[in-house]
């Protein structure tokens, strides 16, 4: 029998032809990452203090006040209700700027000079986030600090053999309560590049690995 024509293999085409077969495939598995200054720009709560979450349990002291004087815990809309003051947002805020923005409305009602507030956290319940997808141990977590992509890969036993570790993407909820995907190259991360992506996950981050 005469074969009269093969299908090329690897191994079979020309050195050039086989780098461009390879970058191609690389390209397939990695799509383009955004630049570093992507990166840059999300919240790191760990230079700003404590960010309120959901489920927190707080402490409202209006001084020699006890009407107004209230322990609360975050609605899951990320809300809080206090005497005069009424509904107000506290998720994404921290401690100091719940502060100021109650102190804000209260002063309507009251001399604030007079009658300084304080907000102390007295229960943190809301820092969580979900890991799913191809790693070992795909659930939700509730750490007492604050962690990593790397962290919460950590956490999740790390990725299966399966994952396509260049193509995770975090799903971040804004301040205005869109969602928007910040992808991440676990890759790059594994091999010490791209730091800027380690970014910190927040309270309500989904980790998907495909």
């Amino acid at each position: 029998m005469v074969v009269l024509w093969q299908a090329p293999t690897r191994d079979t085409l020309p050195p050039m032809l086989r780098v461009a077969l390879l970058l191609a495939l690389a390209v397939g598995c990695c799509p383009p990452i955004w630049k570093k200054d992507r990166y840059m720009g999300e919240p790191d709560p760990r230079k700003t203090g404590y960010v309120i979450q959901p489920t927190d349990y707080l402490s409202i002291e209006v001084w020699k006040n006890n009407d107004l004087t209230k322990k609360v815990r975050v609605r899951p809309d990320g809300r809080i209700t206090l005497p005069l003051a009424g509904e107000i947002e506290a998720a994404g805020l921290t401690v100091n700027e719940l502060r100021d923005k109650i102190a804000k409305k209260l002063c309507q009602f009251i001399q604030c000079g007079e009658a300084p507030i304080a907000v102390n956290l007295l229960q943190v319940a809301g820092y969580k986030f979900t890991v799913t997808g191809k790693v070992e141990r795909p659930g939700t977590f509730a750490p007492k600090d604050y962690v990593t992509v790397m962290d919460a890969v950590g956490l999740a036993g790390g990725l299966t053999r399966f994952a396509d570790a260049c193509a995770s993407v975090i799903i971040r909820r804004a301040k205005d309560g869109t969602q928007y995907k910040v992808p991440i190259n676990c890759e790059l991360l594994k091999n010490g590049d791209m730091l800027e992506m380690n970014v910190v996950m927040l309270g309500g981050d989904i980790l998907m690995v495909p």
